[in-house]
């Protein structure tokens, strides 16, 4: 999905920024995937995992986030990579890692069935 952005960006002539983020913590795959995109649009950025997880247990910054979005903006992201990916936009924006001058787009991808692993924390979210 990231390089079609890429491209259909290059194909309207237009700068804005594109940020994707790796769910693959993989050093190789990043760099090839930020050459490949760097081919068709110099605006692209490919960002690692920001947050490790093992597997069955939710990171509790992920969780917050989820709780967040859910209250803010009704929105369930899954547990994992949406979250991490909320994540990351909050904390690059206000590191500065990404600048806070326009919109941004978060491309919601679904998942909410990644919270069947975590019932508790379900439940405590939907209370709110």
């Amino acid at each position: 999905m990231f390089l079609a952005l890429a491209k259909g960006l290059a194909a309207r002539e237009t700068s804005i920024r594109l940020h994707g983020i790796s769910a693959i913590p993989n050093a190789e795959f990043i760099s090839s995937l930020q050459l490949e995109a760097m081919q068709f649009y110099p605006y692209a950025k490919v960002h690692d995992k920001p947050v490790s997880s093992r597997f069955g247990k939710l990171h509790p910054d992920l969780l917050e986030i989820a709780k967040a979005c859910f209250q803010q903006c009704g929105i369930l992201p899954d547990p994992v990579y949406d979250s991490a990916l909320l994540l990351f936009i909050y904390e690059s924006i206000k590191t500065e890692k990404l600048p806070n001058d326009g919109s941004v787009l978060w491309l919601h991808s679904g998942g909410q069935t990644g919270w069947s692993g975590y019932a508790s924390e379900l439940q405590q979210l939907c209370s709110l």
